[in-house]
């Protein structure tokens, strides 16, 4: 494995622990503990170790930096809640990180944990949005946080307008795939190919 994909996945894992700890602050659910063997797959007992008490680390800077200061209070947080819809012949499947009711706003937050707001992940909102709205569940904003210590912006909101014009360009890419189950996160991966 070259040292981009090395860096690459290690930096998914990092994402998914970080994921881990904060959600879990809003469900009394058993949430999936990030699997960390893949990164011991190419890193030495002790080179994980070390990497490990680096994520811990930058978890914890992340939770007193950002998190506390983003002044949004969430309520009826839904954690990670699975979300399916079928939209002609293509099985759609998406979990947002929270669906919560933000500052009394009913809403669908993602969070990121890269120092940059990116295209895709407004695509990703949108495929989440899309499922709200196949499930019946209101939503009247999406907020992307940022949780990086060197982001720009601490969150990104996408009004009610925004999200709807955004998940009919999604549903117009899912419906470029062939039929099938896909997870929105593929259709954000796939959306440039096409």
């Amino acid at each position: 494995m070259n040292r981009s994909n090395i860096e690459r996945r290690r930096k998914q894992k990092r994402g998914s622990i970080i994921h881990y700890r904060i959600l879990k602050r809003y469900t009394e659910k058993e949430l999936e503990l990030p699997a960390i063997s893949s990164v011991s797959e190419y890193l030495s007992l002790d080179k994980t170790t070390e990497w490990l008490e680096e994520v811990a680390d930058f978890a914890e800077r992340i939770e007193k930096l950002n998190w506390k200061d983003l002044g949004l209070e969430i309520k009826d947080a839904l954690v990670q809640y699975r979300l399916e819809g079928i939209f002609s012949e293509r099985h759609l499947i998406g979990e947002p990180d929270l669906i919560a009711v933000v500052n009394g706003i009913p809403s669908i937050i993602d969070l990121k944990v890269s120092p940059t707001i990116r295209t895709k992940d407004r695509f990703q909102l949108a495929g989440y949005y899309l499922l709200c709205v196949e499930n019946g569940i209101e939503v009247d904003r999406g907020l992307l946080i940022y949780l990086h210590p060197n982001s720009r912006l601490p969150w990104v909101e996408m009004g009610i307008g925004q999200l709807n014009r955004a998940s009919k360009a999604f549903l117009q890419s899912l419906l470029k795939l062939p039929s099938g189950s896909y997870r929105v996160s593929d259709v954000v991966q796939l959306n440039r190919f096409y």
